[in-house]
């Protein structure tokens, strides 16, 4: 009887599961996609722009791993009560890896300025601070 019962539940659950599921469509198009097609780009400024985002896919899906491994590596060792000099070295690969995400993202953010003009870059700075403001109201 539990069975059913249980069954029954999640079965009468299952539309409103499915009823929400496109929710959060369009909830992120004040993101950086959104800043982007304010710009006004040329097509060229658009393959720039794809092609730049394409490249660093893969990088970027390995630094974050590293990042995530080599911090979940340093917390292990941490509740394992490990040594003080495996720590350190735990902690300085952990803070390399931090770096080395940082500073690849920052390259890419150069390389995606370059493509835009100087009125572009002007815009793109106003509509980035907009964003500010609205992610620190909520």
């Amino acid at each position: 009887m539990k069975k059913i019962a249980a069954f029954l539940i999640c079965l009468s659950l299952t539309p409103a599961v499915y009823a929400g599921k496109g929710m959060n469509k369009g909830k992120n198009k004040g993101g950086k996609d959104g800043i982007f097609k304010q710009l006004d780009l040329s097509e060229d400024q658009r393959k720039e722009l794809k092609e730049i985002r394409s490249s660093r896919k893969d990088k970027m899906k390995s630094l974050r791993e590293e990042k995530r491994n080599s911090r979940e590596a340093f917390q292990q060792a941490m509740e394992s009560g490990s040594s003080d000099s495996k720590l350190k070295s735990l902690h300085s690969k952990m803070l390399s890896a931090e770096e080395s995400f940082k500073s690849y993202k920052f390259e890419t953010m150069l390389k995606t300025r370059g493509i835009l003009t100087s009125s572009q870059k002007s815009k793109f700075n106003e509509l980035k601070s907009q964003m500010r403001k609205k992610w620190q109201k909520k």
